[in-house]
């Protein structure tokens, strides 16, 4: 006679899978229902773009830099919520002015205008 094998134990993915169950619509996803697919679509094309930086096959002009940045920015945190950096630090200027240029941007326009850069970059 064979011995079964000890049952093993599930792993928390799993075993939270047994209790969670969400709607197709929502498999992929924690969103609640109240958020419309417009926004998903729109939210995954934007951290598409946004992964996609990375992956470019030359290097962005330090003028497209300071636009994504901005961007980016104006788009995850909205305006520009820091004092201007001193004197010496030529870089964090350089970024805080081009994401200070953008206040009163909705997050929406940024993400769009985002998507858009990294597309002509492309």
């Amino acid at each position: 006679m064979m011995k079964s094998k000890p049952a093993r134990p599930l792993g928390l993915i799993s075993h939270l899978k047994r209790f969670v169950t969400l709607p197709p619509s929502h498999a992929c996803c924690f969103y609640k229902r109240s958020i419309s697919t417009s926004f998903f679509i729109q939210m995954t094309a934007f951290e598409d773009a946004a992964a996609a930086v990375k992956n470019l096959a030359t290097a962005p002009s330090n003028d497209d830099l300071l636009v994504l940045y901005s961007l980016y920015k104006q788009a995850t945190i909205g305006d520009c919520n820091t004092s201007r950096p001193g004197m010496m630090d030529f870089t964090g200027k350089a970024k805080w002015d081009a994401w200070n240029a953008l206040k009163g941007t909705s997050k929406e326009d940024a993400e769009a205008k985002y998507i858009e850069k990294v597309k002509s970059l492309q």
